[in-house]
């Protein structure tokens, strides 16, 4: 049966309960971890979780060195001696390299990895936040909480104060709609979450989510891939503080 999650009253607090697959096992969420799993950051600089179980398990199966659960692709691997007392595990039928694997120290450990990949985990999450502090890629900001606006308007100011360049604040932009049209950070009633954090990263690269995390907002939420084709349904998340984060359940898929 498919496993949804969201947002859950416990003990009188809001919570964002929701799930991260990833081939890594670990006992803390990490900013400092950021590019060891897709690495994409499509949708903003931070860590990534969805209200699907099932999209979660996705990411986990297809980062894990077996590419699936069934384990199938590690079978057609075997060690190979790269020199410099390293080893490499190759396809036996292409003889190409697989690069996206570690490299071993022996034959033995390339042979027990192939023997016993690591799998990844699944994990259920419980992050601290609220739906208020987070900023909604597919809505327009006119439509989104005060927090967000305000967040919006002060970075707006801030950048004039710094001197932005104007053709930085007024661009154009690929709304959430896959529209292009010109967009301006500070005309707020223009243009949806997704056009004014466009805008946010042309300026601050990576350090927006930064930016917006010490006003107030805490991540992105936006439609995960099925839903975005019907315009509503689950979302995945964007959260850009790792000490908001709990897990309260590690497994395997």
């Amino acid at each position: 049966e498919e496993s949804e999650a969201g947002f859950v009253t416990k003990g009188g607090k809001t919570l964002l309960e929701a799930f991260h697959g990833s081939p890594h096992k670990f006992d803390k969420f990490s900013m400092d971890a950021i590019g060891t799993g897709e690495g994409a950051q499509a949708y903003g600089h931070g860590l990534y979780f969805a209200d699907s179980e099932d999209v979660a398990k996705s990411y986990q199966e297809a980062l894990s060195p077996t590419r699936g659960a069934d384990g199938d692709y590690m079978k057609s691997l075997e060690p190979g001696n790269q020199g410099g007392g390293y080893w490499a595990l190759y396809d036996k039928e292409s003889g190409y390299l697989d690069t996206e694997m570690p490299m071993f120290k022996s034959e033995a450990e390339a042979q027990a990895f192939i023997d016993n990949p690591p799998t990844g985990a699944l994990y259920r999450t419980e992050i601290d936040v609220t739906p208020e502090s987070l900023l909604d890629w597919d809505k327009p900001l006119s439509e989104q909480s005060e927090a967000v606006r305000g967040a919006m308007g002060d970075l707006a100011k801030q950048a004039e104060s710094d001197a932005v360049s104007p053709s930085l604040l007024s661009k154009r932009v690929t709304g959430s709609d896959g529209v292009s049209r010109y967009a301006d950070l500070r005309e707020l009633d223009g243009i949806d979450g997704s056009s004014a954090h466009e805008i946010l990263e042309s300026i601050y690269g990576t350090s927006a989510s930064e930016q917006l995390n010490n006003r107030g907002i805490k991540g992105i939420k936006y439609l995960d891939g099925d839903s975005r084709a019907v315009g509503d349904g689950t979302s995945n998340y964007v959260i850009f503080d790792d000490s908001l984060i709990n897990i309260a359940e590690r497994g395997n898929a």
